[in-house]
């Protein structure tokens, strides 16, 4: 829908804006919040037993960073998948990734549509074609020698040559000759 709009569709604009505002809300950032509980229970399921306190505070930093602007259910989603299937932490982020970024996508193009839809809509509106007035018009019919009834009159009805009125009239019977009408009558 919003990829038809086109300038000058100005009633549909609030319609696009509502739009616009769900796509971005499910593009909303998780925060840190989502990311230390999704990350962490990632971390403890797979980390080796050597894995020190340091090196999983890094883990978590650089693992952050990676999936930093990510929505908060797709980082649920993605970190529900690797805590399913990782065995390593090396093997979580691109597994929250995998699962993830194709609906991520989705949405950030569907953002996009919308907006662009928007820009159309609020654009410069096209300018309505250029119409001859009904003067101009005339002037335009006389000019070209044209036949054309005034305006409410009715077109005159063609008339019958008298040779195809004879030929009618020698053919018809004198039944059916009721049914041609006579100019004469």
């Amino acid at each position: 829908m919003p990829e038809r709009m086109a300038a000058g569709d100005a009633a549909m604009i609030p319609l696009a804006q509502a739009a616009l505002s769900e796509a971005e809300g499910r593009l909303a950032p998780a925060g840190p919040t989502d990311f230390r509980r999704e990350l962490t229970a990632c971390l403890m399921l797979c980390a080796p037993a050597g894995m020190a306190e340091e090196d999983r505070r890094e883990w978590l930093i650089a693992a952050w960073g990676t999936l930093q602007g990510i929505p908060a259910d797709l980082l649920a989603a993605g970190a529900q998948a690797a805590r399913r299937r990782c065995t390593h932490p090396s093997q979580i982020v691109p597994a929250i990734l995998e699962t993830a970024e194709p609906l991520w996508r989705i949405r950030r193009a569907d953002r996009q549509r919308v907006t662009g839809a928007l820009a159309r809509m609020r654009g410069p509106a096209r300018p309505a074609e250029p119409r001859c007035t009904p003067a101009q018009a005339r002037r335009i019919i006389e000019a070209l020698g044209l036949d054309v009834p005034a305006p409410g009159a009715r077109p005159p009805r063609p008339s019958v040559p008298d040779w195809l009125r004879e030929r009618i009239a020698a053919a018809a019977t004198p039944e059916t000759n009721t049914a041609i009408p006579n100019e004469d009558q």
